[in-house]
Parts: structure tokens; sequence; C-alpha cells
């Protein structure tokens, strides 16, 4: 991180975590100049004291508990969807681990491979995480399967039908997107594709990933010729003063003098 920071030309770094971080960054210590806005995944004393410092500094969004939900036919492979529930379930006591399926035969399937994936674990939250919110739900077909991802919203969806490819342009709501046996949320976790902050808790109806858009801002800039002016004065003055904005209408009526 700190390599990385170097090549970005960044150049203050505090080794600081947890909820008073958050705080330090918000309102400033003695060592720490307060930001402009504070971005990046964190436990929930992390995010509960994001959305408490959201007033008075901009943030990203809240980050709930990880989730992961798999979308499949009679063609998934059971025992690896088992394994990704199971991977998934590794993040904490706290982690969403769901499957939705055409196939009840691969429920029965993937519920005997994580039975013997559970006394493997070496985490103890693996059989928590699954026991608290591991879910599993039969629909009638595929595009009840749709309409279920995008009400969910989910932080991971996992694609392992047939032709992936197919339906993924149908998912509107999902922060990432795998597709195929072997595109696993580990891989993505540690090394491909896009960043790995991503929307949870049903915000990716409404947000997107983390990624540079979050550090940049846009000004507008407008410059108006005496051409342009004179071709929409009129409606510009009718909806001001419809409004009861008078001196709006008034900076315009008097330019327009103007330009007689």
């Amino acid at each position: 991180m700190l390599v990385a920071c170097d090549i970005c030309r960044v150049s203050e770094v505090y080794r600081v975590g947890g909820a008073q971080a958050i705080a330090a960054l918000a309102y400033g210590t003695e060592t720490i100049t307060p930001v402009l806005k504070i971005v990046g995944a964190g436990n929930i004393y992390v995010t509960y004291a994001k959305i408490e410092v959201s007033k008075d500094v901009a943030i990203d969004l809240p980050a709930g508990p990880s989730e992961i939900l798999v979308l499949a036919d009679d063609d998934a492979n059971a025992r690896f969807i088992a394994l990704d529930l199971a991977a998934q379930a590794e993040h904490g006591a706290s982690s969403i681990c769901g499957l939705i399926t055409t196939s009840p035969k691969l429920i029965k399937d993937v519920e005997e491979e994580l039975a013997k994936i559970v006394t493997e674990a070496e985490r103890r939250e693996v059989e928590e995480a699954l026991k608290a919110n591991g879910f599993t739900a039969v629909a009638e077909d595929i595009d009840d399967c749709i309409d279920f991802v995008n009400e969910f919203a989910p932080e991971h969806l996992q694609i392992l039908t047939a032709e992936p490819k197919k339906l993924v342009e149908r998912v509107t709501s999902a922060g990432l997107i795998l597709l195929g046996p072997h595109s696993t949320a580990a891989a993505t976790d540690y090394g491909l594709g896009p960043n790995h902050i991503l929307p949870t808790g049903g915000y990716a109806k409404t947000a997107s990933g983390l990624s540079v858009i979050d550090f940049l801002k846009m000004v507008n800039v407008v410059e108006i010729t005496p051409e342009g002016l004179k071709a929409v004065a009129e409606d510009l003055i009718t909806i001001a003063e419809g409004e009861g904005l008078y001196g709006h209408a008034r900076s315009i009526r008097e330019r327009l003098k103007k330009l007689v």
C-alpha cells in the first residue's frame, strides 16, 4: 500500500484504524488535518462512525456485512457453490450467503457439500454465518431468479448457469457480477478485476463500487453569448416569474435591453 501511495505521489500516510480513525479524519487531531471525504470499508464500528460523521464530511457509502448471492441452474457444480458460500462466510458471522436456483436437487447437493466443508473449516465464523445468515431459495424459472436478484441487490452476484452472459444484461442491481464456474469471489478479493469496496445492504440499487470517480469532483462551466441569451431569454423570464422570483427575471430582462 505504501508503494502504491508513493507511485500516486501521496504525501501523507497515517497508520490509524477503527472508529477513532474516522473521528480523527473528520475532525482532526494535533497531527492529522481534517479531510474532505472519507472512503473505504471497515468493520461495523467504522461503518457507524462514518454514518455519524457524514453530516460534517463526505463519505462514500455505508458498508455492511459482506454478501454473496449465487444464481444457478441444473448445470452448476454443487461443490464449487458450497466452497464459495463457505469462503464468503469466513468474512465474519454476520456475512450473508445465499443461493437461488431453479433446481431443488442442486440445493440438496449444496447443503450436503456444505455439511462436509463446515466440519473441515478452520474458522468458526463459517458455521456461524451459514446458520445465522445462510439461505437457499427455489424459483419457478430464471425470470423469477433475476427478479429476486435485482430486489436483493447483492454485493457479489455469482451466475453459474449454462449461458451466464445471456443473463448479465438483465441484472440491474449488484455490486460485482461473477460469471461462470471459475470466477470465484476469492479471486477478486485478492487480485482480479475491479476495486473491491462494494455496496452492501441493498445499496447496489443506487450505488456502484468505489472507483476513481469517488476521488474526483466536477465543476460545470457556462458561457452564454449575446445571441444565446436572446434565444432563451423569454423562456427563462417566464419560468422565473412563474416561480415568483422577479429578481431572477430582472437580471435577464435588463441584459436584453443592453443587447438591443
